[in-house]
């Protein structure tokens, strides 16, 4: 007896963990991610509106997006052409309806990027994204629309990333759509800021962002250092893989300790058997072992379950943005062979334009030395009619 309780003692407890691990099982996967989700409510008290009035009148009402802020002062980034020629700006703060005074401290019209000071406003920060994000993965525009406290939203598809060769500076293309007011801030999947966007799209109609890394620079000189999230961002479709591959995971393992529980209970059989002897305690713990087994291959069959559930809701979530994705794919190409076409009429009309001012500067030139050298002409005819006779 002491030899059987001794052989199944460690595999007793393994069994009892599994069991506890297997009928806790929540769903939850915490890796230090955050998975892609966020709302509007979660970006209302960071994302404010700005009153620019000119003179008396009130010449615009735009949006911009908190970046520092402590009890003294609160520091907002907006467009520099929205609040450009500006007598004064006032900030609308969220829930109150406040207004709070705020003041240009640096304005770049080439990158569209204005740093609002305002005392006084204590407003959280929005976060900024860990990494720079990859052409093809969707974005969000984000702002405060004509003075508006709900925010606006937009979704879209991230184009290309590019950097200016002067200074290396550098600027987004996306798809999601810009509101005409401006001020706008440009997020990721799950809410955290990318850049900012300019107020007006580029010559060929396509939507530009200032970049990550030079919103930090342009930051970094007014000595504003502002908040990087913790836990990078982990979309919907890599979210359900994950919990897939738990339940999963979670199914084998609960398996494997059914299959281990009844080898346990059948070795207790065989020592039964063997020993010819009938003994309470015994019996009860081959019962026991069994119905754990049981559990156990019920609690399997459960987590097996879930795990199909969940395989399903991928395959529908991942249907579902794959579609997302083709429709914003197709209106991105019409949208790039427009620009093609576009850039073409320009290049040709730029060309004949070109042409034309070269015949023209052809045709001046030759005149000019045909006139330069009548003009040498009758200077030497005068030189030689009035020169004096020789000795």
């Amino acid at each position: 007896m002491q030899s059987v309780l001794k052989g199944v003692g460690p595999g007793r407890i393994s069994f009892h963990r599994t069991i506890i691990c297997v009928l806790a099982v929540a769903g939850s996967i915490t890796c230090g991610s955050v998975f892609a989700a966020f709302s509007e409510s979660s970006l209302s008290n960071s994302i404010v509106s700005v009153q620019v009035t000119r003179g008396r009148d009130v010449a615009r009402q735009t949006s911009g997006f908190v970046v520092q802020a402590d009890r003294f002062n609160g520091y907002i980034v907006t467009n520099a052409e929205a609040v450009a020629g500006a007598d004064s700006l006032t900030v609308t703060v969220p829930g109150t309806g406040g207004r709070l005074v705020a003041q240009v401290v640096r304005s770049d019209l080439s990158n569209d990027y204005a740093l609002l000071k305002v005392n006084g406003l204590d407003l959280p920060a929005l976060e900024f994204a860990r990494q720079e994000p990859s052409s093809g993965e969707v974005v969000w525009t984000a702002a405060k629309v004509s003075g508006s406290e709900k925010v606006s939203l937009s979704k879209g598809l991230l184009r290309t990333g590019f950097k200016l060769a002067h200074d290396q500076t550098g600027w987004y293309q996306h798809t999601a759509s810009n509101p005409s007011t401006g001020g706008s801030v440009l997020l990721n999947e799950c809410g955290h800021v990318l850049g900012l966007n300019f107020l007006n799209p580029a010559g060929d109609g396509s939507i530009r962002a200032v970049d990550m890394s030079t919103m930090y620079e342009l930051l970094a000189q007014q000595n504003i250092k502002p908040t990087v999230t913790s836990s990078e961002c982990v979309s919907e479709v890599v979210e359900a893989r994950e919990k897939a591959e738990a339940a999963s995971e979670e199914a084998r393992q609960a398996q494997s300790e059914a299959i281990r529980a009844q080898e346990v209970a059948r070795e207790l059989e065989k020592e039964l058997n063997a020993s010819k002897r009938s003994n309470d305690g015994l019996l009860r713990q081959t019962e026991i072992a069994r119905q754990r087994a049981d559990e156990a291959i019920a609690a399997a069959e459960r987590a097996k379950a879930r795990a199909d559930n969940t395989q399903r809701e991928l395959e529908e979530k991942t249907l579902v943005l794959r579609e997302e994705t083709q429709a914003l794919l197709k209106a991105f190409e019409e949208e790039r062979v427009q620009a093609e076409a576009r850039f073409q009429d320009l290049l040709q009309s730029q060309q004949e334009s070109a042409e034309s001012r070269e015949r023209t500067l052809l045709g001046f030139s030759g005149a000019l030395i045909i006139v330069i050298g009548f003009v040498l002409f009758l200077g030497r005819v005068r030189n030689s009619g009035g020169a004096p006779p020789g000795p």
